[in-house]
C-alpha cells in the first residue's frame, strides 16, 4: 500500500510541472486468466468489471509523451468447466509512452506501449477467498508484469476515449514453472477528462508577454491607430 501510495503521490507530482496535464478515466474492462495445470491447459473465459484511476501527461516532444498512471482494476476469470468464477482486485501502475499525430489544443489521435506492473490485492470465488501471497500454499503471487497497449482519439482539448489491453508477461502462480502457470489478460474501452491547460506555462506566459509587447509598440510607435493633432 506505501508504493501504491508513493506512486500516486509521484504521479500527481510530475503532472504539476509546466509541461504536463493530469486525466482522471475509468471505463469497463473483460479481464481472463490463462491457466495451466501439470501441463493441460484449463478452460477459461472473460468476466465483466470495470477499471477508475488517475495518469500524468508528461510532454517529452510535441508529439510524444510518457503518461504514468495508477488504475484500480477488476480481473479474474470464468472457469465454465465447474461453472465457477475467480474476481480479483487489482491496483496496476501505467508506465505507457504514448505518441499523439495532430496539433496540441486540437483533435488528435494516439496510440501507446509500455509495462505495466500488477499489484493483487483480494480476490474471491463461489468457495471463499483467494490468498495473494509469495508462499507456496498461497493462489495468486502478490506482483506481477505485464505489457499494455492502447489506442485512441481526443476530439477536443479535454474529454478522450480509448481502447486498451493489457497481456500477462510474468507467471502469477507462487510456485510455478512451465506447466503450472497463470496469467492475465484484459482488454476494454475507457473514457478520461484532462484538467489543466494543454500549452505548457512557458508558452502560455510567452504568448502573453508578446501580446503586450504588440500592443505597447502599436500605441506609442508610428504605427499607432490613434489620430494626431498638430500642436499650436
Amino acid at each position: 500500500m506505501r508504493k501504491i501510495a508513493a506512486s500516486l503521490f509521484v504521479i500527481v507530482l510530475m503532472a504539476t510541472t509546466a509541461r504536463a496535464q493530469f486525466a482522471y478515466e475509468f471505463g469497463y474492462t473483460m479481464a481472463k486468466m490463462s491457466i495451466k495445470t501439470e501441463g493441460k491447459s484449463v478452460t477459461t473465459a472473460g468476466v465483466h468489471g470495470m477499471n477508475i484511476g488517475i495518469l500524468g501527461d508528461i510532454r517529452l516532444d510535441n508529439k510524444v509523451f510518457f503518461e504514468p498512471g495508477i488504475f484500480y482494476e477488476m480481473a479474474g476469470t470464468k472457469l465454465p468447466d465447474i461453472k465457477k468464477d475467480i474476481f480479483i482486485n487489482t491496483t496496476n501502475l501505467h508506465l505507457t509512452i504514448e505518441y499523439k499525430n495532430g496539433n496540441k489544443c486540437g483533435a488528435r489521435f494516439f496510440a501507446g506501449l509500455g509495462p505495466q506492473i500488477i499489484f493483487n490485492n483480494s480476490g474471491s470465488w463461489v468457495t471463499g477467498s483467494i490468498k495473494v501471497g509469495p508462499d507456496r500454499f498461497d493462489d495468486l503471487k502478490k506482483r506481477g508484469l505485464g505489457l499494455g497497449g492502447n489506442i485512441g482519439y481526443i476530439p477536443k482539448k479535454h474529454y478522450y476515449f480509448r481502447a486498451h489491453f493489457m497481456m500477462g508477461m510474468s507467471n502469477l502462480k507462487p510456485v510455478g514453472d512451465d506447466k503450472n502457470k497463470i496469467k492475465p489478460t484484459s482488454f476494454g474501452l475507457n473514457v478520461g477528462y484532462f484538467f489543466g491547460s494543454c500549452k505548457s506555462k512557458r508558452e502560455s506566459t510567452n504568448f502573453v508577454r508578446e501580446k503586450n509587447n504588440h500592443w505597447r509598440g502599436l500605441s506609442k510607435g508610428k504605427y499607432s491607430t490613434r489620430p494626431r493633432y498638430p500642436r499650436y
